[in-house]
């Protein structure tokens, strides 16, 4: 198979490389440039882009696909919502201008699931559940990738008594609760219910970290957590009713000795008993982007 040239735009990192079938290769690693408007992220991307090309000497013009950690709300135009990057819309057909070269998009969720189907898990009936900066997800049915318009999970309604608002503007979504942005302003809230005072826990893996601890104020908060972890994926399975549910995303990785075992005390056994950690690493998305690429083209 023929090289392609992937990104990964998460709302954390920023990920380039060449991908064949399950291989990546040259992958380059960096933040995600944070920029005031569209335009100059789309000029600061296409000099990264530029630069990889040029430093890892590809020749010619490959297959090119980005995954994006956002919706795509306009395919012939590429533009996505960048929610938790620039909270504005991006035409990557801008881009594509400034390449010149065609460029296919997808949501970086759709990619994981996509990737799980041909590298991962395998299925015709799977959902990917990414906990990260945000909570996004992709789901495969019947052997055919959903449209993300029905998969956007982390705006799943989530009963609880704060009604806290998500970078969306509604009100209590999933994401808004128990995503890495959202993380520390709900635990500062729950902690006033509580009449708990919670300073002094300044990052989300510090939390986790006094989890392992034993620390009682992080312990009876991320059991608050996992409860509304357990109700959206409750939702996700009764929506879509996957054979597999497979979780990933930085936080999902990083901490599945608390949230794993912490879900599982309210999901039924049948439920939980679907839900896998996935296998593929950081470079779920790139290699999704190849799965993507291969549909695309044929």
């Amino acid at each position: 198979m023929r090289d392609i040239f992937a990104v990964d735009i998460g709302a954390t990192n920023l990920r380039l490389a060449l991908v064949d079938g399950a291989k990546v290769r040259l992958l380059q690693k960096m933040p995600t440039p944070r920029k005031s408007n569209p335009d100059i992220f789309l000029s600061e991307l296409a000099k990264i882009i530029n630069d990889y090309i040029k430093e890892n000497g590809i020749p010619g013009k490959l297959p090119f696909g980005i995954a994006v950690a956002g919706p795509v709300v306009n395919k012939r135009e590429k533009t996505v919502f960048f929610t938790e990057i620039l909270g504005e819309f991006v035409s990557f057909s801008k881009l594509e201008k400034s390449l010149g070269q065609e460029i296919s998009v997808i949501n970086d969720a759709d990619s994981a699931v996509l990737a799980e189907a041909a590298y991962g898990v395998g299925g015709d009936s799977l959902c990917y559940l990414t906990i990260s900066s945000g909570i996004g997800g992709g789901v495969i049915k019947n052997g055919k990738l959903l449209p993300g318009k029905k998969t956007e999970v982390g705006h799943f309604d989530i009963d609880y008594p704060i009604n806290r608002q998500c970078s969306c503007a509604g009100l209590n979504h999933w994401e808004a609760y128990t995503s890495g942005k959202h993380m520390i302003n709900f635990m500062t809230e729950w902690g006033k219910t509580k009449n708990i005072n919670t300073e002094g826990y300044n990052s989300i893996y510090e939390i986790f970290n006094q989890v392992r601890k034993g620390d009682k104020i992080a312990n009876d908060f991320i059991d608050e957590v996992n409860k509304i972890n357990a109700q959206g994926i409750e939702i996700l399975e009764e929506k879509f009713l996957p054979e597999k549910i497979v979780l990933g995303g930085g936080l999902a990785s990083n901490c599945r000795d608390i949230i794993l075992p912490g879900v599982r005390k309210y999901l039924d056994k049948e439920i939980f008993d679907k839900i896998t950690i996935t296998e593929l690493g950081d470079e779920i998305s790139l290699l999704g982007v190849g799965a993507f690429l291969k549909t695309v083209n044929n």
